[in-house]
């Protein structure tokens, strides 16, 4: 088998996949998500910088923080109230991650090398406020993409599911309008359409 044809594998898809997740520099830091320019941004980047520890500890094959390379940033925040708007949390968040204040990189020296990027930002009272990252080389994701199978068994599966699901609901509506003149006690009950008041 070929180097392109063992990639193109499942073998070789696994092993990317493994890989990607091996590399990958993770970090959880548990603190409410503030836009840029709000109080407290110093400590935050303490926080982060622990998480960086931790990740690079556990994921040395990861060479982080990445000095010249593309970046492929994926991040998100859980918050309880006054979430920030996503895109004035990643203005923020991105500075943190590179060089701020002469501080050593975290992820990438210049937030201009993160070419991909992902932000997402929820309000959830019952959570604990937590921001989520994940960086990788952009160059790995963008060979994902395009080493993910064509796949044409799984459009096709789609497509019939597709069909399905339009046609449980033609049938349905159907129903609907075959049973709107039922005048027994279940269809004058659930089918017969309500009165206007």
């Amino acid at each position: 088998m070929s180097a392109d044809g063992f990639w193109d594998s499942p073998q070789g898809h696994e092993y990317r996949q493994m890989w990607r997740r091996m590399t990958t520099a993770f970090g959880v830091v548990a603190t409410r998500p503030r836009a840029k320019g709000s109080s407290r941004a110093a400590q935050e980047r303490d926080l982060i910088e622990a998480a960086a520890r931790e990740f690079e500890h556990a994921y040395r094959g990861g060479s982080w923080p990445r000095q010249r390379a593309d970046v492929a940033l994926d991040v998100w925040a859980v918050g309880m109230k006054d979430t920030p708007q996503p895109q004035n949390f990643a203005k923020r968040l991105l500075d943190q991650l590179g060089t701020v204040d002469g501080r050593t990189p975290i992820v990438y020296r210049d937030d201009r090398q993160v070419t991909m990027l992902y932000v997402r930002v929820d309000e959830i009272a019952s959570a604990t406020p937590t921001i989520h990252f994940a960086a990788q080389r952009a160059a790995v994701i963008r060979d994902e993409i395009r080493r993910g199978p064509a796949d044409e068994a799984r459009q096709q599966q789609f497509h019939e599911r597709q069909r399905e699901l339009e046609d449980a609901l033609e049938r349905a509506q159907d129903w609907v309008t075959d049973y709107r003149g039922d005048t027994s006690e279940v269809g004058k009950k659930f089918l017969s359409p309500v009165p206007e008041k």
